[in-house]
C-alpha cells in the first residue's frame, strides 16, 4: 500500500537495472505502465527482484523505451515463504495446468515443473512454457510475490524424478492406506526444501510409483476423497504452507 491507503502496482526488475538509488524499467512493463495504468510523473511504483528487496519509489522520467524510478525506501520483502516448495505436475488435460500454475504461485511454490507421464493425455511442446511462465508473472504481481516462481521446461517423468534434490520428497498416491501429510510431522526450521509430485488425470502407474518411491519419494494419501488433479496440488501447497507456518 501507498502512504495514502492506495494499492500500489507491483512491478519485477533485474538487478543490474538498480544503480546509485535509481531503477529502469524496461520493455512489455512500460507499456503496461503508461498505456494501460495511465502513470505518470510522479506516481509511485512497487519494485522488487530475486534479492528478497521491495523497492517503493516514483517516477522521475519517462521516454518510449523505458521509465526511470527514483528510490524513496527500501524494505525487506516479507512476503517469500522461508519454505521452498516444488511442484512436479504431470502435465494435465485443457488448461488446467494454468490453473494449477496460478493457485501454487498465488499459496507460495518456489518453482513449477511440467511432468509427462506415462498416462498424460496431453503432451504439449517446450514452447507452452513460456504461457505459462506468463500466467505465472501475473500471479505472482496480483498476490504481491518477492520473486516470479519458474516453470521449468516439460521433463519426462524419470527424469525429473532423478533431477529432484530436495529435503523431503513427497509423491500423492491415491492408492496409499497408510500414511497422510499429517504422518509427515511437517515442522518450519526441519525442511527447509520439499518437492510435491501429483500425478494427471488417471494418475501415476504402479511402475512410476515404484521408481519415484526407490529415488526417496514418500508416498502419501489425500484422504478419503478422490482429488482432481488440478484440485491437489494447490491443496497440498495450502496444507505445506499452513504446517509451515506460511499462511
Amino acid at each position: 500500500m501507498g502512504s495514502d491507503g492506495v494499492s500500489v502496482t507491483r512491478f519485477y526488475i533485474e538487478q543490474q537495472n538498480i544503480a546509485d538509488g535509481k531503477i529502469l524499467i524496461k520493455g512489455k512493463d512500460v507499456n503496461h505502465i503508461l498505456k494501460v495504468l495511465r502513470k505518470k510523473e510522479n506516481d509511485m511504483l512497487e519494485l522488487c527482484n530475486s534479492d528478497n528487496l521491495l523497492y517503493n519509489g516514483h517516477i522521475t522520467s519517462i521516454s518510449q523505451d523505458f521509465i526511470e524510478v527514483t528510490i524513496d525506501r527500501t524494505n525487506e520483502n516479507i512476503t517469500e515463504p522461508a519454505t521452498k516448495l516444488t511442484i512436479l505436475q504431470c502435465i494435465p488435460k485443457g488448461d488446467k495446468m494454468a490453473v494449477v500454475i496460478q493457485k501454487c504461485v498465488e499459496l507460495g511454490a518456489f518453482e513449477v515443473v511440467p511432468v509427462l507421464s506415462e498416462r498424460c493425455v496431453s503432451r504439449p511442446e517446450n514452447k507452452k512454457v513460456t504461457r505459462w511462465n506468463a500466467i505465472s508473472e501475473e500471479a505472482a504481481k496480483q498476490c504481491k510475490r518477492g520473486r516470479i516462481p519458474k516453470v521449468s521446461d516439460i521433463s519426462e517423468f524419470n527424469h525429473a524424478v532423478d533431477l529432484t534434490d530436495t529435503d523431503l520428497k513427497i509423491i500423492c498416491y491415491e492408492l496409499e492406506k497408510a500414511q497422510t501429510l499429517h504422518d509427515l510431522n511437517l515442522v518450519p526450521d526441519k525442511v527447509k526444501t520439499i518437492s510435491v509430485l501429483v500425478g494427471p488425470e488417471g494418475g501415476l502407474s504402479e511402475k512410476e510409483v515404484e521408481y519415484a518411491c526407490k529415488k526417496g519419494f514418500v508416498p502419501v494419501s489425500l484422504g478419503k476423497r478422490i482429488l482432481r488433479t488440478e484440485t491437489a496440488a494447490p491443496t497440498v501447497a495450502g496444507i505445506i504452507m499452513f504446517c509451515m507456518n506460511e499462511i
